[in-house]
């Protein structure tokens, strides 16, 4: 089995084994220091809560303000949308042992890059932009792994999406991708609802899928799959800003059921860990009735997972942006504030970011170990991108 940074979830049919390395990358936009000692724009977070020394996290020529949740890693490099020295928008890969700058993307991007996302021998680049390079394509392009060179971008992806995709909303399963955002149509096709089902080997969509999702109106801005299910919050208020569909694109009952009046206030991100166990990040104070903060984690029939106290933490930051994961090196979640100013859990201040254990109570070992200023994205693979064998 390929070693892998986390344990996130094998996304076929069933969960992957516990897969880990000891280290967590952050990436900031406005952080200047994490735990007393000063980086910019990039850390490497060891197991003990230290900063690995021999990681370069200066990142010389290559700024993040152009990009948002960009970061994702094969293991062996970290890829990641940026600007470099002369404010051009590319994506930048850099050794995830040392930090070295690898290679720089031969497209350069008109627009904010959300998601630069690895899977088999391709980075997938998702956001706001609506060209790359030379081509037409809009919020889609394809890169090899390789040297991040264009691999037929706009042969496999058309004229693209019409509208934004999100950075932390994309899934992949041995043949297909799936992505949402703010989108309505995909390279020039019927109404999407935002979130498509495309074929891998050549870009087609599943019409059966959209059909079957059918939600024209949906926001969709955090999406993890597990077990062939995929779990996603968003901006629409419908179910309680909370959705579950089958690979299909068929609702689950078992959790749409379960999450009764749902939560009172916006989803930013979702993970789901290899336990099942699944986080949300957002703008709300409730679920279903029930007290709950920023982050909080349910289970997959839709029901407030009952060895968390969701209520331990505070709002971080009202309509601010936020995101969460899971690292199993560590056995935690992992909240940050994408904005600038800190927040607390448990009484405890922890900057922009937290490590929390799995009963809710803050990491005793990492606590104290936050950035100060703003997370842009507070691990660096996306649960659902990585295909193990």
């Amino acid at each position: 089995m390929r070693v892998t940074p986390f344990a996130y979830l094998e996304q076929k049919d069933e969960a992957a084994p516990s897969v880990v390395v000891p280290a967590h990358y952050i990436f900031t936009v406005a952080g200047t220091s994490y735990d007393g000692t000063t980086i910019n724009r990039i850390a490497k977070v060891l197991s003990d809560g230290s900063i690995d020394s021999t990681f370069n996290t200066g990142m010389t020529g290559v700024s993040l303000s152009n990009a948002d949740y960009a970061g994702t890693t094969d293991g062996d490099f970290l890829y990641f949308g940026g600007a470099d020295g002369s404010g051009n928008i590319k994506v930048f890969k850099v050794s995830a042992t040392d930090g070295t700058l690898s290679a720089t993307s031969s497209l350069t991007f008109n627009g904010s890059i959300f998601g630069a996302h690895v899977f088999g021998n391709y980075v997938y680049v998702t956001g706001t932009f609506t060209n790359a390079g030379t081509g037409s394509t809009a919020r889609i392009a394809r890169l090899n792994k390789s040297d991040l060179s264009d691999a037929n971008t706009t042969t496999l992806f058309g004229v693209g999406f019409n509208n934004a995709t999100f950075g932390k909303a994309i899934a992949f399963t041995s043949t297909h991708v799936y992505i949402a955002g703010t989108f309505t149509n995909y390279n020039s096709g019927a109404n999407t609802g935002g979130l498509v089902k495309l074929q891998l080997s050549d870009g087609s969509y599943d019409t059966t899928f959209a059909t079957n999702w059918g939600n024209a109106t949906n926001n969709i801005r955090g999406m993890d799959l597990y077990n062939g299910i995929l779990y996603m919050g968003g901006f629409n208020s419908t179910n309680g800003y909370v959705y579950s569909v089958d690979t299909s694109g068929n609702a689950n009952s078992t959790f749409n059921t379960g999450v009764g009046t749902g939560f009172n206030g916006r989803i930013r991100d979702v993970v789901v860990n290899q336990k099942g166990q699944i986080g949300f990040q957002g703008q709300y104070t409730s679920f279903d009735g029930t007290g709950v903060n920023a982050f909080t984690v349910l289970d997959t029939d839709g029901s407030i997972n009952s060895t968390f106290n969701g209520g331990s933490g505070t709002e971080m930051g009202g309509s601010t942006n936020g995101r969460c994961g899971w690292n199993s090196e560590f056995d935690t979640w992992v909240v940050g504030k994408t904005a600038t100013g800190g927040f607390s859990w448990d009484g405890s201040s922890v900057n922009a970011n937290a490590f929390i254990n799995e009963d809710g109570t803050l990491n005793s070992t990492l606590t104290g170990t936050s950035v100060v200023g703003q997370v842009t994205f507070n691990n660096a693979p996306n649960p659902n991108e990585l295909l193990r064998t």
